[in-house]
């Protein structure tokens, strides 16, 4: 619930006001982006491995929410699972790294 007593949901049917129509329709947008993006990053090869790297991570945080939270159906989460895995498994771990934690 927000400052304004609006409540949002990302699945389902609540809104308390339809003011947050285009709220929630921006965030869809925004999470289709997101995944796209950072699913066409896994394999990139740019700058060492610090590209994939961020890019696997992001999609660790989303991935331990569970399957029910996936709600993009393309890529698929089993799709992005197994990129995140080739991708992981191609790192060179005994090249130099830049990784900066923020």
């Amino acid at each position: 619930m927000d400052a304004g007593g609006r409540e949002f949901r990302f699945r389902g049917d609540l809104y308390s006001q339809e003011s947050t129509f285009p709220l929630v329709i921006l965030v869809i947008i925004l999470v289709v982006v997101v995944v796209v993006t950072c699913s066409d990053l896994l394999g990139s090869t740019s700058s060492g491995i610090e590209v994939s790297y961020n890019a696997c991570g992001i999609f660790a945080h989303i991935m331990s929410d569970g399957p029910g939270a996936w709600t993009v159906t393309a890529p698929s989460r089993q799709v992005v699972l197994r990129d995140m895995a080739t991708s992981v498994s191609q790192w060179k771990l005994d090249s130099k790294r830049n990784i900066n934690y923020r």
